[in-house]
């Protein structure tokens, strides 16, 4: 028997507050990532999708996964995409087949699992897949707990949920009302409904925290050197901050400023972009020598790609002769966390006068490195 994936994929996501099947912070849009988790299964076989896409969509989709035979319009409801989506099955396959309904919003499926499931289909045609609750859970009356439930007989329903064509049309002529899945219609149908017990990783997309945490390591670094005569016009700034009492200033075509310039890089290199000079030069070309401007382009540029990328914590570390910067620990940390809209418990400021050992311990020039810790 073939198995075929029908991925319901034409929900308004009004709890989400957007079209959450375009979100990309997986990567790609969700419901690419969905699709590509079936199409990478080898016991999948075919690939129905109910979805009001475009009609450029649509070929774009069919390209990139060879499985998808056809996409057809939903509905407003999941019962009526369902529906929608069986009754166009019945006109394409003449014979029974295995359907697999899944959510488009839910990518976190495994192909493993999917294979595991279809085996057991075999002996047991109507299948759900879900998980145990961990949690304790209560009966609850006009604001009252009335009794507490037994978890171990709490089971969260998933998908795919899998039965055969033929239930399925069966189930849905018998059926004139809205359901919750497609084991609660299979269960007013009279047939009965095997758990399959999936990572509890699987669950679907409803909210935006649903989304899991994307970690993310950036380092960047930046020097330069010292100029030969202050210029009380250009000090020296670090963090956005201007220090004219140390009689310093940088040979930079901007401010000079080291912290601001390796942040910028860090950041970038948290989401495998490449020098930050593609940023800096054009604004540096229209005359703009303030590194702060620069720091909130580059924060601008990867949250266009990843709007919830997030700093967690940042490290800076300054090596250099002079000037001595234990006076302006606290202003320079205050200003960077204001910038970065962070606390200060999230941004480490250290120094080193480099013993010597380098051009920045011989009062040269300073150097910056900054580690960055960060979501998607």
């Amino acid at each position: 028997m073939k198995n075929i994936a029908l991925i319901l994929a034409a929900g308004k996501s009004e709890r989400f507050g957007k079209d959450k099947l375009w979100d990309e912070r997986l990567g790609m849009p969700v419901l690419y990532q969905t699709i590509n988790k079936f199409q990478q299964c080898p016991d999948v076989h075919e690939i129905i999708l109910v979805s009001n896409v475009r009609k450029e969509t649509e070929i774009q989709i069919k390209k990139m996964f060879p499985k998808v035979r056809d996409i057809f319009s939903g509905g407003e409801t999941r019962s009526q995409s369902l529906r929608q989506g069986i009754k166009s099955m019945n006109d394409l396959y003449s014979e029974n087949v295995r359907i697999l309904v899944h959510n488009g919003a839910n990518p976190f499926v495994q192909k493993e699992e999917i294979s595991a499931a279809l085996d057991k289909a075999k002996q047991y045609k109507n299948i759900v897949f879900g998980f145990f609750t961990p949690n304790a859970v209560k009966k609850v009356q006009h604001g009252k707990i009335q009794k507490a439930l037994p978890r171990e007989e709490i089971f969260e329903c998933q998908t795919p949920q899998i039965s055969d064509l033929h239930t399925f049309t069966k189930a849905l002529d018998q059926s004139g009302g809205e359901f919750s899945d497609e084991a609660e219609l299979l269960m007013r149908f009279g047939e009965e409904v095997f758990v399959y017990e999936c990572s509890p990783e699987n669950k679907k997309i409803t909210f935006s925290s649903d989304f899991p945490d994307r970690y993310r390591i950036g380092f960047g670094e930046d020097s330069h050197r010292f100029a030969e005569t202050f210029d009380a016009k250009s000090p020296l700034t670090l963090g956005g901050v201007p220090l004219p009492e140390s009689q310093l200033s940088m040979e930079a075509n901007s401010d000079g400023d080291v912290i601001f310039h390796a942040l910028c890089n860090a950041i970038l290199s948290s989401i495998g972009e490449k020098t930050f000079d593609f940023i800096a030069a054009p604004l540096c070309e229209q005359g703009e020598k303030n590194s702060q401007i620069y720091l909130r382009e580059t924060l601008a540029t990867v949250r266009k790609k990843f709007p919830s990328w997030k700093i967690h914590n940042i490290l800076i570390s300054l090596e250099g002769k002079k000037p001595s910067l234990e006076p302006s620990h606290d202003i320079l940390q205050d200003s960077i966390c204001h910038v970065l809209n962070l606390e200060k418990c999230q941004v480490g400021l250290t120094y080193t006068s480099g013993e010597n050992l380098s051009d920045f311990g011989k009062g040269l020039g300073l150097g910056c490195r900054v580690f960055l810790f960060a979501t998607l």
